[in-house]
């Protein structure tokens, strides 16, 4: 008799199990996120649309009360972050990106609806380009437990300024023509240089040319000269002195 009870407990209890591990299988949901636009100026916003999507919920309240989850963006990009709830919905608490909300009412629901809204300002120095947000980590809760879901993400195009780059890549062939231009102009110096120093140079020729013609010339006859003028006096006298002799 006791096996029998013991029997038919086991029985019970494995066929709640069951029905219970089949329920929560069957918990599910999905979200979504959207954007009023995906290309936007530096200096303006863009606001993200949370949704929930698809509420199977079969254990608990059979519906979602209460949500949390994570922002994920480039800080780099975006500033200014807020949340709003919607009329059902309180706005999300937000703190480092984790953010949370409970329904209004307090009642759970699974409709599909909007849950919140997000408004990201683009950095006025913001460079161009695209970039990701995401919702990650989200669970919502039944009135019992948390049901995590896959995360979301959504790509946006930014209109800033040129990346470092780009900018680079645009100045290059100014640096080169710069660059050519210097050693143009270096050549030139060096050219005048050259034209320096040969005037320098003829400068010096010159200047010692007229140094030649300031010299002043040695006055009177040479000392060869004048012993040939000697010589010949010497002999002339000789030569009269016989000559009288003679006659």
């Amino acid at each position: 008799m006791k096996i029998k009870k013991i029997t038919i407990v086991l029985i019970i209890v494995s066929i709640l199990s069951m029905n219970f591990s089949v329920n929560a299988g069957t918990n599910k949901y999905s979200i979504a996120l959207n954007a009023n636009t995906t290309t936007i100026k530096a200096g303006n916003t863009v606001t993200l649309s949370l949704k929930v999507d698809n509420i199977n919920i079969q254990t608990g309240e059979k519906g979602i009360g209460a949500y949390e989850g994570t922002i994920v963006y480039d800080t780099n990009i975006f500033e200014d972050i807020k949340m709003k709830g919607n009329e059902n919905w309180d706005t999300p608490t937000l703190n480092e990106g984790r953010f949370t909300s409970v329904k209004s009412d307090g009642l759970c629901t699974s409709e599909s609806q909007e849950i919140a809204s997000i408004t990201l300002k683009v950095k006025d120095n913001a460079t161009s380009g695209s970039t990701k947000v995401q919702i990650k980590d989200f669970e919502a809760s039944n009135g019992q437990e948390n049901i995590a879901t896959e995360n979301k993400e959504i790509t946006l195009n930014i209109e800033g300024i040129q990346s470092s780059n780009d900018d680079n890549k645009n100045n290059t062939p100014d640096t080169n023509t710069n660059t050519s231009t210097n050693n143009k102009n270096n050549t030139t110096e060096k050219d005048t240089n050259t034209s320096t120093s040969v005037n320098n140079k003829n400068y010096t020729t010159n200047q010692n040319t007229i140094t030649n013609q300031n010299k002043l010339p040695h006055t009177g006859v040479s000392p060869s000269i004048g012993i040939f003028i000697i010589v010949l006096a010497v002999i002339g006298i000789y030569s009269y002195i016989r000559y009288n002799r003679t006659c």
